[in-house]
Protein backbone atom coordinates (compact mmCIF):
# COMPACT_ATOMS: atom_id res chain seq x y z
CA UNK A 1 0.00 0.00 0.00
CA UNK A 2 1.25 3.48 -0.86
CA UNK A 3 0.70 6.15 1.76
CA UNK A 4 -0.10 9.70 0.67
CA UNK A 5 0.86 12.29 3.24
CA UNK A 6 0.73 15.97 2.44
CA UNK A 7 -0.10 17.65 5.79
CA UNK A 8 2.62 20.04 6.86
CA UNK A 9 3.33 21.16 10.42
CA UNK A 10 1.32 24.38 10.09
CA UNK A 11 -1.77 22.41 9.00
CA UNK A 12 -1.23 19.94 11.83
CA UNK A 13 -1.00 22.72 14.42
CA UNK A 14 -4.13 24.41 13.05
CA UNK A 15 -6.06 21.13 13.26
CA UNK A 16 -4.74 20.38 16.74
CA UNK A 17 -5.72 23.86 17.89
CA UNK A 18 -9.29 23.37 16.67
CA UNK A 19 -9.42 19.94 18.34
CA UNK A 20 -8.08 21.40 21.59
CA UNK A 21 -10.75 24.11 21.58
CA UNK A 22 -13.42 21.47 20.95
CA UNK A 23 -12.12 19.11 23.63
CA UNK A 24 -11.71 21.99 26.08
CA UNK A 25 -15.24 23.22 25.39
CA UNK A 26 -16.66 19.72 25.86
CA UNK A 27 -14.70 19.21 29.09
CA UNK A 28 -15.79 22.60 30.37
CA UNK A 29 -19.52 21.82 30.15
CA UNK A 30 -19.64 19.22 32.97
CA UNK A 31 -16.92 21.12 34.84
CA UNK A 32 -18.90 24.35 34.77
CA UNK A 33 -22.10 22.51 35.70
CA UNK A 34 -20.40 20.99 38.73
CA UNK A 35 -18.83 24.36 39.64
CA UNK A 36 -22.19 26.13 39.40
CA UNK A 37 -23.75 23.50 41.67
CA UNK A 38 -20.82 23.86 44.06
CA UNK A 39 -21.18 27.65 44.05
CA UNK A 40 -24.89 27.45 44.78
CA UNK A 41 -24.53 24.83 47.50
CA UNK A 42 -21.19 25.74 49.11
CA UNK A 43 -20.85 29.44 48.20
CA UNK A 44 -18.20 31.56 46.46
CA UNK A 45 -20.73 33.09 44.08
CA UNK A 46 -18.19 35.47 42.41
CA UNK A 47 -16.78 32.43 40.57
CA UNK A 48 -20.09 31.80 38.83
CA UNK A 49 -19.63 34.56 36.24
CA UNK A 50 -16.05 33.42 35.53
CA UNK A 51 -17.19 29.86 34.80
CA UNK A 52 -19.81 31.05 32.34
CA UNK A 53 -17.32 33.39 30.61
CA UNK A 54 -14.77 30.58 30.19
CA UNK A 55 -17.36 28.21 28.75
CA UNK A 56 -18.69 30.84 26.35
CA UNK A 57 -15.21 31.87 25.19
CA UNK A 58 -14.12 28.29 24.39
CA UNK A 59 -17.19 27.55 22.30
CA UNK A 60 -17.06 30.95 20.58
CA UNK A 61 -13.44 30.28 19.54
CA UNK A 62 -14.29 26.83 18.22
CA UNK A 63 -17.48 27.85 16.41
CA UNK A 64 -15.67 30.80 14.82
CA UNK A 65 -12.59 28.76 13.83
CA UNK A 66 -13.19 29.37 10.11
CA UNK A 67 -13.28 33.16 10.55
CA UNK A 68 -10.98 33.82 13.50
CA UNK A 69 -7.26 33.89 12.53
CA UNK A 70 -4.95 31.22 13.89
CA UNK A 71 -3.00 33.44 16.29
CA UNK A 72 -6.19 35.10 17.56
CA UNK A 73 -7.52 31.65 18.49
CA UNK A 74 -4.25 30.72 20.19
CA UNK A 75 -4.15 33.89 22.28
CA UNK A 76 -7.86 33.52 23.03
CA UNK A 77 -7.26 30.00 24.38
CA UNK A 78 -4.26 31.17 26.40
CA UNK A 79 -6.33 34.02 27.85
CA UNK A 80 -8.99 31.53 28.95
CA UNK A 81 -6.35 29.35 30.61
CA UNK A 82 -4.69 32.33 32.30
CA UNK A 83 -8.03 33.60 33.63
CA UNK A 84 -8.98 30.11 34.84
CA UNK A 85 -5.64 29.81 36.64
CA UNK A 86 -5.42 33.08 38.49
CA UNK A 87 -9.02 34.09 39.09
CA UNK A 88 -9.52 30.87 41.01
CA UNK A 89 -6.24 31.29 42.91
CA UNK A 90 -7.06 34.88 43.76
CA UNK A 91 -10.32 33.79 45.41
CA UNK A 92 -9.52 30.31 46.72
CA UNK A 93 -5.76 30.46 47.16
CA UNK A 94 -3.67 27.32 46.78
CA UNK A 95 -6.82 25.19 47.12
CA UNK A 96 -7.87 26.16 43.62
CA UNK A 97 -7.15 23.82 40.69
CA UNK A 98 -5.42 26.62 38.85
CA UNK A 99 -2.16 24.65 38.73
CA UNK A 100 -3.71 22.39 36.09
CA UNK A 101 -4.31 25.39 33.84
CA UNK A 102 -0.81 26.77 34.46
CA UNK A 103 0.60 23.54 33.08
CA UNK A 104 -1.84 23.58 30.16
CA UNK A 105 -0.93 27.22 29.47
CA UNK A 106 2.77 26.40 29.11
CA UNK A 107 2.12 23.34 26.93
CA UNK A 108 -0.32 25.17 24.64
CA UNK A 109 2.01 28.18 24.29
CA UNK A 110 5.01 26.06 23.25
CA UNK A 111 2.93 23.86 20.92
CA UNK A 112 1.08 26.57 19.02
CA UNK A 113 3.44 29.57 19.02
CA UNK A 114 6.89 30.09 17.49
CA UNK A 115 10.16 31.71 18.49
CA UNK A 116 10.43 33.46 21.83
CA UNK A 117 6.73 34.22 22.24
CA UNK A 118 5.83 31.13 24.32
CA UNK A 119 8.77 31.67 26.67
CA UNK A 120 7.82 35.28 27.33
CA UNK A 121 4.25 34.16 28.03
CA UNK A 122 5.43 31.41 30.38
CA UNK A 123 7.62 33.94 32.17
CA UNK A 124 4.60 36.25 32.48
CA UNK A 125 2.58 33.36 33.86
CA UNK A 126 5.26 32.69 36.48
CA UNK A 127 5.30 36.38 37.38
CA UNK A 128 1.51 36.26 37.91
CA UNK A 129 1.98 33.33 40.30
CA UNK A 130 4.64 35.27 42.19
CA UNK A 131 2.42 38.35 42.47
CA UNK A 132 -0.50 36.32 43.80
CA UNK A 133 1.81 34.60 46.27
CA UNK A 134 3.24 37.93 47.48
CA UNK A 135 -0.26 39.46 47.75
CA UNK A 136 -1.48 36.47 49.75
CA UNK A 137 1.48 36.43 52.14
CA UNK A 138 1.14 40.18 52.74
CA UNK A 139 -2.54 39.77 53.56
CA UNK A 140 -3.80 41.72 50.55
CA UNK A 141 -5.98 38.76 49.53
CA UNK A 142 -8.63 37.36 51.87
CA UNK A 143 -9.64 33.70 51.57
CA UNK A 144 -12.94 33.18 53.37
CA UNK A 145 -13.13 29.40 53.04
CA UNK A 146 -14.73 26.82 55.32
CA UNK A 147 -12.08 24.24 54.48
CA UNK A 148 -13.58 21.23 56.36
CA UNK A 149 -16.87 21.75 54.59
CA UNK A 150 -15.08 22.33 51.26
CA UNK A 151 -12.76 19.30 51.58
CA UNK A 152 -15.48 16.85 52.66
CA UNK A 153 -18.17 17.89 50.20
CA UNK A 154 -18.81 15.40 47.33
CA UNK A 155 -19.17 18.20 44.77
CA UNK A 156 -15.62 19.35 45.55
CA UNK A 157 -14.26 15.88 44.88
CA UNK A 158 -16.44 15.42 41.83
CA UNK A 159 -15.17 18.72 40.44
CA UNK A 160 -11.55 17.84 41.25
CA UNK A 161 -11.77 14.37 39.72
CA UNK A 162 -13.49 15.64 36.57
CA UNK A 163 -11.06 18.50 35.96
CA UNK A 164 -7.90 16.49 36.58
CA UNK A 165 -9.13 13.57 34.48
CA UNK A 166 -10.61 15.63 31.64
CA UNK A 167 -7.60 17.88 31.14
CA UNK A 168 -5.18 14.97 31.52
CA UNK A 169 -7.12 13.24 28.74
CA UNK A 170 -6.89 16.39 26.60
CA UNK A 171 -3.12 16.46 27.05
CA UNK A 172 -2.98 12.76 26.22
CA UNK A 173 -5.12 13.25 23.10
CA UNK A 174 -2.89 16.07 21.87
CA UNK A 175 0.17 13.93 22.45
CA UNK A 176 -1.47 10.93 20.78
CA UNK A 177 -2.41 12.99 17.72
CA UNK A 178 1.16 14.28 17.46
CA UNK A 179 2.63 10.79 17.81
CA UNK A 180 0.23 9.42 15.17
CA UNK A 181 1.20 12.23 12.82
CA UNK A 182 4.90 11.56 13.39
CA UNK A 183 4.39 7.84 12.78
CA UNK A 184 2.51 8.60 9.57
CA UNK A 185 5.25 11.00 8.47
CA UNK A 186 7.92 8.41 9.26
CA UNK A 187 6.05 5.69 7.36
CA UNK A 188 5.58 7.98 4.38
CA UNK A 189 9.26 9.00 4.47
CA UNK A 190 10.33 5.34 4.55
CA UNK A 191 8.05 4.46 1.65
CA UNK A 192 9.26 7.47 -0.32
CA UNK A 193 12.90 6.62 0.38
CA UNK A 194 12.33 3.01 -0.64
CA UNK A 195 10.56 4.08 -3.83
CA UNK A 196 13.31 6.55 -4.72
CA UNK A 197 16.01 3.97 -3.97
CA UNK A 198 14.33 1.41 -6.23
CA UNK A 199 14.03 3.98 -9.02
CA UNK A 200 17.65 5.07 -8.58
CA UNK A 201 18.89 1.47 -8.54
CA UNK A 202 17.16 0.74 -11.85
CA UNK A 203 18.28 3.90 -13.62
CA UNK A 204 20.99 3.03 -16.19
CA UNK A 205 23.51 5.29 -14.53
CA UNK A 206 24.35 6.96 -11.24
CA UNK A 207 22.28 9.57 -9.43
CA UNK A 208 24.49 11.54 -7.09
CA UNK A 209 25.17 14.64 -5.02
CA UNK A 210 28.67 16.08 -5.15
CA UNK A 211 29.82 18.48 -2.44
CA UNK A 212 32.78 20.82 -2.90
CA UNK A 213 33.76 22.44 0.38
CA UNK A 214 35.30 25.88 0.71
CA UNK A 215 38.62 24.33 1.73
CA UNK A 216 38.76 22.40 -1.58
CA UNK A 217 37.91 18.98 -0.18
CA UNK A 218 35.04 17.08 -1.75
CA UNK A 219 32.72 14.16 -1.12
CA UNK A 220 29.55 12.52 -2.41
CA UNK A 221 26.80 12.99 0.22
CA UNK A 222 24.59 10.69 -1.85
CA UNK A 223 25.31 8.15 -4.57
CA UNK A 224 22.97 5.47 -5.90
CA UNK A 225 23.90 1.81 -6.01
CA UNK A 226 24.92 2.15 -9.66
CA UNK A 227 28.19 3.59 -8.36
CA UNK A 228 29.54 0.07 -8.00
CA UNK A 229 29.13 -0.49 -11.75
CA UNK A 230 30.84 2.79 -12.57
CA UNK A 231 33.70 2.96 -10.14
CA UNK A 232 33.96 -0.61 -8.96
CA UNK A 233 33.86 0.97 -5.49
CA UNK A 234 31.50 0.63 -2.54
CA UNK A 235 29.28 3.76 -2.49
CA UNK A 236 29.89 4.13 1.26
CA UNK A 237 33.57 4.88 0.58
CA UNK A 238 32.65 7.97 -1.46
CA UNK A 239 30.30 9.54 1.07
CA UNK A 240 33.09 10.91 3.22
CA UNK A 241 35.73 11.55 0.54
CA UNK A 242 35.61 11.88 -3.26
CA UNK A 243 39.31 11.06 -3.64
CA UNK A 244 38.73 7.36 -4.55
CA UNK A 245 36.55 8.46 -7.46
CA UNK A 246 38.99 11.07 -8.76
CA UNK A 247 41.79 8.52 -8.50
CA UNK A 248 40.04 6.48 -11.20
CA UNK A 249 39.74 9.36 -13.69
CA UNK A 250 42.06 9.00 -16.70
CA UNK A 251 45.15 11.21 -16.17
CA UNK A 252 44.58 12.96 -19.53
CA UNK A 253 41.03 13.96 -18.48
CA UNK A 254 41.57 14.83 -14.81
CA UNK A 255 42.72 18.44 -15.23
CA UNK A 256 39.86 19.22 -17.63
CA UNK A 257 37.36 17.64 -15.25
CA UNK A 258 38.59 19.72 -12.30
CA UNK A 259 38.49 22.89 -14.42
CA UNK A 260 34.90 22.15 -15.43
CA UNK A 261 33.89 21.68 -11.79
CA UNK A 262 35.67 24.87 -10.73
CA UNK A 263 33.98 26.91 -13.47
CA UNK A 264 30.57 25.53 -12.52
CA UNK A 265 31.19 26.34 -8.85
CA UNK A 266 32.37 29.85 -9.66
CA UNK A 267 29.52 30.77 -12.01
CA UNK A 268 26.83 28.45 -10.57
CA UNK A 269 26.12 27.14 -14.07
CA UNK A 270 25.05 23.60 -15.02
CA UNK A 271 27.99 21.29 -15.59
CA UNK A 272 28.08 18.78 -18.44
CA UNK A 273 31.16 16.85 -19.44
CA UNK A 274 32.43 13.44 -20.54
CA UNK A 275 35.61 11.77 -19.38
CA UNK A 276 37.30 8.40 -19.09
CA UNK A 277 37.40 6.24 -16.00
CA UNK A 278 39.89 3.47 -15.37
CA UNK A 279 37.52 0.84 -14.04
CA UNK A 280 39.24 -1.82 -11.88
CA UNK A 281 37.58 -4.67 -13.81
CA UNK A 282 36.41 -3.23 -17.14
CA UNK A 283 39.38 -1.05 -17.97
CA UNK A 284 38.88 2.32 -19.65
CA UNK A 285 35.23 3.40 -19.93
CA UNK A 286 33.61 6.66 -21.01
CA UNK A 287 31.29 8.47 -18.60
CA UNK A 288 29.02 11.44 -19.28
CA UNK A 289 27.75 13.57 -16.43
CA UNK A 290 25.10 16.26 -16.00
CA UNK A 291 24.79 18.28 -12.79
CA UNK A 292 23.32 21.51 -11.44
CA UNK A 293 25.01 23.41 -8.60
CA UNK A 294 23.63 25.35 -5.66
CA UNK A 295 25.49 27.47 -3.13
CA UNK A 296 24.93 26.40 0.46
CA UNK A 297 24.63 28.95 3.29
CA UNK A 298 28.12 28.04 4.60
CA UNK A 299 29.73 28.74 1.21
CA UNK A 300 30.08 25.12 0.08
CA UNK A 301 28.75 24.12 -3.35
CA UNK A 302 26.47 21.14 -3.83
CA UNK A 303 25.72 19.57 -7.22
CA UNK A 304 22.74 17.34 -7.98
CA UNK A 305 23.60 15.19 -10.92
CA UNK A 306 23.44 12.09 -13.04
CA UNK A 307 26.20 10.02 -14.70
CA UNK A 308 25.83 7.44 -17.40
CA UNK A 309 28.10 5.02 -19.24
CA UNK A 310 28.58 6.14 -22.86
CA UNK A 311 31.40 3.76 -23.73
CA UNK A 312 29.48 2.02 -26.51
CA UNK A 313 28.36 5.33 -27.95
CA UNK A 314 31.88 6.73 -27.95
CA UNK A 315 33.20 3.58 -29.65
CA UNK A 316 30.50 3.91 -32.30
CA UNK A 317 31.27 7.62 -32.74
CA UNK A 318 34.95 6.86 -33.08
CA UNK A 319 34.28 4.21 -35.68
CA UNK A 320 32.03 6.63 -37.58
CA UNK A 321 34.65 9.38 -37.40
CA UNK A 322 37.33 6.99 -38.62
CA UNK A 323 35.08 5.93 -41.49
CA UNK A 324 34.25 9.50 -42.46
CA UNK A 325 37.82 10.68 -42.05
CA UNK A 326 39.03 8.02 -44.44
CA UNK A 327 36.30 8.42 -47.06
CA UNK A 328 38.33 10.03 -49.85
CA UNK A 329 35.67 11.51 -52.13
CA UNK A 330 32.82 12.47 -49.79
CA UNK A 331 33.20 15.76 -47.89
CA UNK A 332 31.35 15.50 -44.57
CA UNK A 333 30.79 18.28 -42.09
CA UNK A 334 28.82 18.50 -38.84
CA UNK A 335 27.29 21.77 -37.64
CA UNK A 336 25.47 22.96 -34.54
CA UNK A 337 22.15 24.82 -34.64
CA UNK A 338 23.92 28.17 -35.18
CA UNK A 339 26.00 26.91 -38.09
CA UNK A 340 29.32 26.49 -36.27
CA UNK A 341 31.45 23.65 -37.63
CA UNK A 342 31.81 20.67 -35.29
CA UNK A 343 33.41 18.16 -37.65
CA UNK A 344 35.42 18.50 -40.88
CA UNK A 345 36.75 15.29 -42.48
CA UNK A 346 39.82 14.81 -44.66
CA UNK A 347 37.78 14.93 -47.87
CA UNK A 348 36.55 18.40 -46.83
CA UNK A 349 40.18 19.48 -46.37
CA UNK A 350 41.06 18.31 -49.89
CA UNK A 351 37.92 19.74 -51.50
CA UNK A 352 37.83 23.19 -49.88
CA UNK A 353 41.46 23.71 -48.90
CA UNK A 354 41.05 24.37 -45.14
CA UNK A 355 42.31 21.87 -42.56
CA UNK A 356 40.08 20.66 -39.77
CA UNK A 357 42.04 22.75 -37.24
CA UNK A 358 41.32 25.85 -39.32
CA UNK A 359 37.66 25.01 -39.90
CA UNK A 360 36.44 23.79 -36.51
CA UNK A 361 34.48 26.41 -34.57
CA UNK A 362 33.99 28.68 -37.59
CA UNK A 363 30.89 29.48 -39.64
CA UNK A 364 30.71 28.99 -43.41
CA UNK A 365 30.79 32.74 -44.20
CA UNK A 366 34.35 32.62 -42.81
CA UNK A 367 35.25 29.87 -45.27
CA UNK A 368 33.23 28.98 -48.37
CA UNK A 369 30.03 31.07 -48.28
CA UNK A 370 29.11 34.71 -48.57
CA UNK A 371 27.34 36.32 -45.61
CA UNK A 372 24.00 35.96 -47.40
CA UNK A 373 24.60 32.30 -48.20
CA UNK A 374 25.61 31.59 -44.58
CA UNK A 375 22.39 33.25 -43.30
CA UNK A 376 20.34 31.10 -45.68
CA UNK A 377 22.27 28.02 -44.51
CA UNK A 378 21.43 28.80 -40.85
CA UNK A 379 17.75 29.13 -41.79
CA UNK A 380 17.94 25.71 -43.44
CA UNK A 381 19.56 24.22 -40.35
CA UNK A 382 16.82 25.68 -38.17
CA UNK A 383 14.12 24.32 -40.47
CA UNK A 384 15.43 20.78 -40.61
CA UNK A 385 15.98 20.79 -36.83
CA UNK A 386 12.29 21.58 -36.38
CA UNK A 387 10.83 19.43 -39.14
CA UNK A 388 13.41 16.69 -39.71
CA UNK A 389 13.20 17.19 -43.46
CA UNK A 390 16.13 16.52 -45.79
CA UNK A 391 17.30 19.36 -48.05
CA UNK A 392 18.88 18.31 -51.28
CA UNK A 393 20.67 17.00 -53.15
CA UNK A 394 21.09 20.55 -54.44
CA UNK A 395 23.83 22.55 -56.13
CA UNK A 396 25.61 25.38 -54.29
CA UNK A 397 28.24 27.84 -55.47
CA UNK A 398 31.17 28.07 -53.06
CA UNK A 399 34.49 29.87 -52.67
CA UNK A 400 37.60 27.72 -52.28
CA UNK A 401 40.55 28.68 -50.15
CA UNK A 402 42.56 29.74 -53.21
CA UNK A 403 39.82 32.26 -54.06
CA UNK A 404 38.36 30.42 -57.04
CA UNK A 405 34.66 29.62 -57.29
CA UNK A 406 33.26 26.11 -57.63
CA UNK A 407 29.94 24.28 -57.65
CA UNK A 408 29.15 21.38 -55.29
CA UNK A 409 26.28 18.97 -54.93
CA UNK A 410 25.26 18.73 -51.25
CA UNK A 411 22.60 17.23 -49.01
CA UNK A 412 21.74 18.65 -45.57
CA UNK A 413 20.00 16.55 -42.94
CA UNK A 414 19.76 16.28 -39.17
CA UNK A 415 21.68 13.68 -37.20
CA UNK A 416 19.41 12.32 -34.40
CA UNK A 417 20.96 12.48 -30.96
Amino acid sequence: MVTTFTEDFASLRNRLLDDTLLWGGMAAVPGVAISVARVIIIGWRPLLLLHLLVLGALWALWLGRARIPYHARVYGLLSVLWLSSFAGMAQLGPLALGGVFVILFAFIAVLFLDGRQPWWLIAGNALSLILIGVAATLGWLAFDIDYPRYAHHPLTWLHTIWNLTAYAVILALIGWRMVQNLLMSERYARELATRQRKIADHVPGVIYQFLLRRDGSACFPYVSEGTLRFFGTDPELLIGDAAPAFALVHPHDLARLRQSIAASARDLTPDQDSFRLLHPQRGSIWVERFSTPERLPNGDTLWHGFMRDITERRIAEQRLENTLANTPNVAVQWYDREGYILYWNHASERMYGWTDEEALGKTLDQLIYTVEQAAQFRDELDRIAKTGEIIGPAEYEIRLRNGSLAWINATIFTNPG
